[in-house]
C-alpha cells in the first residue's frame, strides 16, 4: 500500500527567492490541487487564495516541450523567511487548505 503524502517540503533556490515562486516538483502535483484551481494557504495568522500555476518551457529544446508548475508567493512570501536556503513545508489541512511552516 502506498503511503499518503502529507506535505511538501521544498529547499528554495535562487531563482526561486528572485522570482518569489515556489516550484512544484511533477511528482509532487498530486498533493496540489489541479493548476489553476484556487486553494487556501495559511501563513501564521494570515490567510492566501493561490493557485499552482503551469508554464510552457522549452529548456530541454524544442524537441523536449515540457510544463514547469509555480506556487506564486508574491505576498504571501513577506510572511515568511524567504531566502534561499530556506525551507518551507506546505502540509494539507483538508481538502482546499493547506499550511505553509518554515522548516
Amino acid at each position: 500500500m502506498k503511503k499518503a503524502v502529507t506535505e511538501y517540503r521544498r529547499t528554495l533556490s535562487q531563482e526561486e527567492v528572485q522570482g518569489t515562486k515556489l516550484m512544484i516538483m511533477k511528482e509532487a502535483l498530486k498533493f496540489f490541487p489541479k493548476p489553476f484551481k484556487k486553494f487556501s494557504l495559511a501563513i501564521g495568522e494570515k490567510t492566501f487564495e493561490l493557485a499552482v500555476e503551469a508554464e510552457d518551457c522549452q529548456c530541454r529544446g524544442p524537441a523536449q516541450p515540457h510544463q514547469h508548475f509555480w506556487l506564486p508567493m508574491k505576498e504571501s512570501a513577506k510572511e515568511v523567511r524567504w531566502g534561499k536556503g530556506a525551507t518551507v513545508v506546505i502540509g494539507k489541512v483538508k481538502e482546499g487548505e493547506y499550511r505553509l511552516t518554515a522548516g
